[in-house]
């Protein structure tokens, strides 16, 4: 990712969590991040998401936003999906046809999106514990 996308996006994901900790844990919290997300980077979707399964080889969503709606959290697995991509090498960014790139990733046919940013979230070992995707 380009250093300054990089850098501008991580801004407003710490202004994001910085806004949504006031007397909020829990789901709550996550769902307010999403929330805001949404809001300050003027995108249709936001998913927050924790890696988990036996093999580490799924993924939950805690808040996925699709416009103001939020959605069932989900477990899916993330082999041939973005989501695998970002885990394994900390951050992705694709700008367009993402359908073509993730062809058998059911997210990308549900919601018809067009590009992607992931951002790994990780353990200070630097264990994938989640990601976040717009």
């Amino acid at each position: 990712m380009d250093a300054s996308v990089s850098s501008a996006v991580e801004r407003i994901i710490r202004l994001a969590l910085a806004e949504s900790s006031e007397n909020l844990t829990g789901a709550e919290y996550i769902s307010s991040v999403a929330r805001l997300l949404t809001q300050h980077l003027g995108v249709r979707s936001v998913m927050i998401c924790e890696v988990c399964g036996v093999f580490q080889d799924r993924a939950r969503s805690r808040a996925l936003t699709m416009g103001e709606e939020f959605l069932e959290e989900r477990v899916f697995p993330v082999t041939g999906t973005p989501c695998e991509v970002t885990l394994e090498k900390g951050e992705l960014v694709v700008e367009s046809d993402l359908l073509k790139a993730f062809p058998q990733c059911d997210m990308t046919q549900m919601g018809k999106f067009e590009g992607f940013v992931g951002l790994a979230l990780r353990r200070v070992d630097g264990q994938a514990l989640g990601q976040i995707a717009i």
